[in-house]
């Protein structure tokens, strides 16, 4: 399921710098404390687990989308509604546990060293695209990050792959086929095929914080794709989002046309 969460700014104009999706993510966790301290801990310390012991969140949520914004440096100036969008599949019943917390508390803060930025949920609104089909084209409406790990030099090395690359669509395949056997307790048997439209690709490279280790760069893509799977399968893509780190504001898609 798909929400489309309302937000109202505390002040008349606020300030955020470009990147806040560690804030962001922060401020999502904190409403399913409210939801339920005990799925909220274990969502954060360990989460979904497949037979190797990797670990999934299953939730995906978007940038902020601003009614009215200037950019200012580093810095975005907002004012005005705002709002986001948070998914997951309704078998984990995250949904229902994040609406829960947003019940009990309809606060949405953005915390940054010493200063805030709050805002008040004034609404929620269901966002369901009722999938139905097995080829539907998509626009990622936040960056789709996939990378590997190589060893160099006896040290282990992340590298960020681009579409331009044949492995960047058959990673993010084999990323849905682990989040599939996690929700649907079965190994998915139908064809899955992704296609980048890598003309449609446009890097972006996002400073986040986790915890001890200071800014983290990672590195994303906003592109156009188009999958082929079974209607499951792109409610998975669709709800989950594609690629890593969803749940820090990557891999959210929307659909574009049917085809």
């Amino acid at each position: 399921m798909r929400l489309k969460i309302m937000l109202l700014p505390e002040k008349r104009f606020f300030s955020l710098p470009i990147n806040y999706q560690y804030q962001m993510s922060s401020s999502v966790y904190r409403i399913f404390q409210r939801g339920s301290e005990s799925v909220a801990e274990w969502l954060h310390n360990s989460g979904f687990q497949d037979d190797k012991g990797r670990k999934l969140k299953l939730f995906n949520f978007s940038y902020l989308n601003f009614n009215r914004y200037e950019l200012e440096g580093k810095r975005i100036i907002g004012s005005g509604e705002t709002y986001f969008l948070f998914s997951a599949p309704i078998e984990t019943n995250l949904v229902k546990i994040f609406v829960s917390g947003v019940l009990k508390e309809p606060q949405f803060e953005l915390f940054f060293n010493e200063n805030s930025v709050k805002f008040l949920i004034s609404s929620i609104e269901v966002q369901d695209n009722h999938i139905q089909d097995n080829i539907i084209n998509y626009k990622t409406i936040a960056p789709v990050s996939v990378s590997i790990q190589k060893i160099e030099d006896g040290k282990k090395k992340i590298k960020y792959l681009a579409p331009s690359e044949n492995i960047f669509a058959s990673q993010i395949e084999k990323n849905l086929l682990k989040k599939y056997k996690l929700i649907k307790g079965k190994e998915y048997s139908e064809k899955i095929n992704i296609s980048v439209q890598e003309n449609t690709a446009k890097s972006k490279l996002i400073s986040i914080k986790e915890g001890k280790n200071g800014n983290i760069k990672v590195k994303g893509y906003m592109c156009k794709l188009k999958i082929e799977a079974s209607p499951e399968m792109q409610k998975i893509a669709y709800y989950c989002g594609i690629g890593e780190k969803n749940s820090l504001g990557f891999g959210m898609i929307e659909r574009i046309n049917k085809n």
